[in-house]
């Protein structure tokens, strides 16, 4: 996999994929055409568990596709998960353009939480 993701392999240029990888190991792989590096932002993507998912994206796509393919991987609902960056809650229409997010940035998925309430004492 690792392979495939160098510039100017052979095989790349046949199979023009972007590599997402987590901090575990494993790749996948995602079909989106290579573009302009500067055209590119890499941001990684950590759970409350301490796991670390890589993406790379292009600068004018909105994070909701980012979003997906989180909650795809980690087999989790979209509505279960805040994700935050810079402590303020994203919305999927944003881009990383927009927030002036830059390569290498981290953005936290963070578990909606329940409950919470005050507890009164007597």
């Amino acid at each position: 996999l690792l392979r495939l993701a160098k510039k100017g392999n052979p095989e790349r240029e046949k199979n023009p994929k972007i590599l997402i990888m987590s901090a575990a190991g494993g790749g996948q792989e995602e079909d989106k055409k290579p573009m302009d590096q500067s055209a590119h932002i890499n941001l990684k993507v950590k759970g409350q568990d301490g796991n670390e998912v890589f993406f790379r994206i292009k600068r004018s796509t909105q994070l909701r596709k980012l979003m997906t393919a989180y909650c795809d991987r980690q087999s989790v609902e979209m509505n279960s998960i805040a994700f935050l960056f810079d402590g303020r809650r994203l919305r999927g229409e944003q881009t990383p353009d927009e927030l002036e997010m830059e390569d290498g940035d981290e953005i936290d998925a963070m578990l909606h939480q329940t409950g919470g309430g005050c507890v009164y004492h007597l």
